[in-house]
């Protein structure tokens, strides 16, 4: 394996990373009463809305 082979797999690695923390992220609420950090309006497209 190359260098550029593993650098390949290093970015895919970290960008799968990113969007399954981004998922997590969209998802949840901080525990914490006086702090939600805003999130960026473009990762509300991740997330998971309950049709009842």
């Amino acid at each position: 394996m190359n260098k550029r082979e593993l650098t390949k797999k290093c970015k895919t690695l970290l960008t799968r990373t990113a969007v399954e923390v981004a998922k997590l992220d969209v998802n949840t609420t901080c525990p914490f009463i006086s702090y939600q950090p805003r999130l960026p309006k473009s990762i509300y497209k991740l997330k998971k809305y309950d049709h009842n």
